[in-house]
């Protein structure tokens, strides 16, 4: 079963092993769209979408919509950890014999004509073996039909860390890509991940940053054409099979430019 949930709503999918959110802690004067860092903010500058989960509502604006899948995903605000400031969003994904959709926020961007930009950190935690999972993915859509998603794919059995594409809507219908190189998954402390696309350029290039290391620098993705639109899923969008873990995500910034 999956579950949606639209903005506007008081809606929390939570579960007795997160810790709650411990309100004495959060300055009743932090912005929606800021982070209180000890003195520094998240630097949302004109971002389309900013985000360091300083509130109380686990879906509220700009994200559109909840996606969860109620047989096996927790999602909650969480003051167990930070990157900054005193709350992040975790997800927490059950033991399962198969593989299903995770869980995420969502929100579609603007139509593009030149850059997306989509920076976040995240925490894995040491116990993260014997499964794989997606996080946030970027879906492409392009006129007649043709998408192209993109997201950073976890394997916790090698501990390797791969950007991955899939097309679709084209054919024959390409399989799964895995693009660049693979690095060490980092466990156990907080990771920022960068995802830079230009739809400028002829083909459509990408670099992604994880943890300081270059996965890909300006690769050609199968696109010579702006997209139309961009839906970013933020959180989980896919686990395998495998024993229970949680994850903590924190302070994304997703920007759409000219």
């Amino acid at each position: 079963m999956r579950l949606g949930a639209i903005v506007g709503l008081s809606f929390l999918v939570t579960s007795a092993c997160f810790a709650t959110i411990d309100r004495s802690r959060i300055d009743a004067e932090i912005d929606a769209n800021t982070v209180d860092a000890g003195g520094s903010a998240l630097d949302c500058g004109t971002a389309f979408l900013c985000d360091g989960f300083e509130r109380d509502e686990l879906v509220a604006e700009p994200w559109l919509s909840l996606d969860a899948d109620l047989n096996g995903v927790t999602m909650m605000l969480s003051s167990r950890r930070a990157h900054t400031g005193h709350t992040s969003l975790e997800i927490g994904i059950a033991e399962t014999r198969g593989g299903f959709g995770g869980g995420s926020l969502r929100v579609r961007g603007p139509i593009l004509s030149g850059h997306t930009s989509l920076r976040y950190s995240v925490f894995v935690e040491d116990t993260f073996v014997g499964r794989s999972v997606n996080l946030a993915s970027l879906d492409y859509a392009y006129d007649g039909g043709r998408s192209i998603k993109l997201y950073v794919a976890l394997n916790g059995s090698n501990g390797k860390v791969a950007f991955t594409l899939v097309e679709s809507g084209v054919e024959p219908e390409p399989a799964y890509r895995l693009v660049g190189k693979k690095v060490d998954l980092v466990r156990g402390r907080w990771v920022d991940v960068a995802i830079d696309i230009d739809h400028t350029a002829t083909p459509t290039s990408g670099t992604i940053v994880y943890d300081g290391v270059t996965i890909v620098e300006r690769v050609a993705l199968p696109a010579s054409v702006p997209p139309t639109d961009v839906t970013l899923a933020f959180g989980v969008t896919y686990a395998s099979a495998g024993p229970p873990v949680s994850f903590a995500f924190d302070d994304v910034r997703f920007d759409v430019k000219p």
